[in-house]
This record gives structure tokens, sequence and C-alpha cells, in this order.
């Protein structure tokens, strides 16, 4: 599924190693020791045609292949490909339930590092790392856990804990945002995310879960935005900084709802299209206008107002460094400079 199989299934239907080897620098995606995945419908390589079930991804991989910057694409595209790697994984064992980043995937939440080359996967039994699994040590709760092509999965806030406690700060606020924005009542979640944690005494003793809870408002619209809130968590300057602020001019006419407004006058915008979106569809951009003209004069009418307006993409927020480097330029003064890692951006 998912355009994804394995050397074995290619050698009952006739194709020879040799072709699964020359066709990795034409339309194959090699995923992991006798897994591909199929990119596109290729003239060279016509036995692969029958193998793809999925247009979705063959439309996401060639984009990709004419523009490898957009992350939201690529995002999509590594999604699927994990996906397929999952339903053809072998080593899944009955008593394993998918977790952290691979359940994360399914669940349609965020992860970092946008590409995952290795099912993630927890056992009551014991930790071990394989070709394609790697097997954590823990016992998930039967109400933390779905159902997905035939294995048991955890569920979005199962998952967004477990990133937060075993994997990093930034992966963790990415996807608890993610998970407390999307929710029916985002309160709500909240409370159900802090039962979950009180029920779990390795959740409860994790200081840097507690850290994802506190700094994850569910206001971050991307994740962009969450490791935004990362960054000034990091030096300390959290206060200063408010989320989704609505701006009106003096004559209470509303002007812009910008990311973030900080210390009252500046303005930080992080790289995305939602904001562009038209009137009708709750944005700024008017119909049938385009929406570069629609930034400028968003921009302008911010400015008239005596904001300063800082944009921030999305290498300048991955990279700690980098982030800081921004700042600077920007005139911003942070904290005390914060030790953390930068993830790059993974392409085709």
């Amino acid at each position: 599924m998912f355009n994804t199989f394995t050397s074995a299934q290619a050698s009952a239907l006739g194709i020879r190693p040799e072709v699964l080897h020359t066709a990795q620098s034409c339309c194959l995606l090699r995923q992991s020791r006798g897994i591909y995945t199929v990119l596109y419908p290729c003239r060279v390589h016509p036995e692969f045609v029958g193998l793809i079930d999925d247009e979705e991804s063959v439309t996401l991989a060639r984009s990709l292949r004419e523009d490898g910057t957009n992350t939201g694409r690529a995002a999509r595209f590594w999604r699927l490909a994990h996906m397929g790697l999952i339903t053809v994984a072998p080593g899944i064992r009955t008593t394993d339930v998918v977790s952290h980043e691979s359940a994360a995937l399914i669940r349609c939440v965020p992860i970092l590092p946008m590409r995952l080359t290795k099912v993630m996967v927890s056992n009551p039994g014991r930790s071990e790392t394989q070709v394609v699994c790697r097997r954590r040590k823990r016992s998930v709760p039967e109400g933390s856990v779905g159902l997905w092509q035939g294995l048991a999965v955890a569920t979005a806030a199962r998952a967004a804990l477990e990133m937060a406690s075993d994997v990093s700060v930034e992966a963790g606020v990415i996807a608890l945002d993610h998970v407390i924005r999307t929710a029916a009542d985002p309160d709500s979640m909240r409370g159900v995310l802090l039962g979950m944690v009180e029920a779990d005494g390795r959740f409860a003793r994790s200081a840097r879960l507690a850290r994802c809870l506190a700094w994850a408002t569910g206001l971050a619209e991307s994740p962009a935005e969450s490791l935004t809130v990362v960054r000034f968590a990091e030096s300390g300057s959290l206060p200063r900084l408010r989320q989704q602020v609505e701006i009106y001019d003096e004559h209470g006419r509303f002007i812009a709802r910008v990311d973030f407004l900080l210390d009252d006058d500046k303005i930080l915008e992080t790289d995305g299209a939602a904001k562009y979106k038209t009137i009708a569809q709750g944005g700024y951009r008017r119909d049938g206008e385009d929406p570069l003209e629609a930034e400028k004069r968003r921009q302008y009418a911010l400015q008239a107002l005596g904001y300063e307006v800082h944009r921030l993409m999305w290498a300048d927020i991955i990279d700690p460094a980098r982030f800081r480097k921004r700042m600077r330029q920007a005139r911003i003064v942070l904290g005390p400079r914060g030790t953390r890692r930068s993830y790059g951006n993974t392409r085709l």
C-alpha cells in the first residue's frame, strides 16, 4: 500500500534485483533494506506501474521533483511514504503498539525530522533496534490505542506525550500544539493530557514533558509557530511574546491577526499561506487578489500603525543559532544562549 512493496513481492512479480537497483536513480525510493516506494510511473521501468495504488503520493513526488523547497508538500509525501513502510515492515509483533513519531504520522500529527526511516513501536517486553523497527519498552494503556490497517496504533494524544517525553522538546511542543489546537474543545484536551500524565509514572517524572506542556499553548497554527515559541522559551524571553494577536486601527477597524506580538511593538510572522486566505475564508486577502499583493498590503497597513514587522522563514527557526542571528538582525534582545540541536530539511 501507499506505492510501497518489498523485494520479495517484486521477485514474485518477476522483477529482477538489478532492475530494483537501477530504478533507484529514477523512479524508486529505497526506504529500507528490501523495501521500496514507487515515486511515479516511468517509461524506462514499466514493471512498477502496477504497484502504484496511491495517486496523491505520485502527485506529491512529481511536484517535489520540480520544486523540492516546499516543506508542506514534502511533509505530506514523507508521511505517506512512512505509512507505506509501516504496512510492509517485517518484525512488528502482535504485542507491539505503533507509537511515537510513527503513530503521530498515522494520526496526522506533524513530526521532526520530516523523514522517518524506522517504524517506532512500544512493547511491554524489551527495547531493541532492528533494521526497520525501533522498539521501546513501554506499556501503552488500552484506552490510548486504536486500530489502523490491522495494527495497534497509539492515539494522537498518546503519541504527542511520548514524543515530548522520549524525543525532544521541539518535537513534543509541535505535536502537543497540534493535538490541543485541533481538538473539538482545546481546554478539555489539555485536561485529558494532564490526566494521562498523572496516570503514567514515567510521564509524571519527565521534566522535558512538563516543559513541553507548559510551552504548548494550542495557539500555534504550524510547526514553525510552535518552534518559534520554543526558541523564545529557551532564551527566557517567552513572557514578552503573545500569539495570534488581532490588530485594529485607531477607528477600531480590524487590520490583521498576527502570529506573534513582541514587546507590544514588534510583529513576528512565520512563513505560511494561512494568513493569506480570502476574507470569506476568514483571512485577509480580497477575492481574486494575488497572495503576494495581499502580503504587501497587509505589511504596509501594520507598518503604518507603527509596528515593526519581521518575517521568519523555516530556515530561520529550525536552527537555534540562525534564529538568534536573525533576532540580532531585527534588534530583538533575547536571554542567555541555550544549547539545542537543529534539524535540517529533508528532501527527495
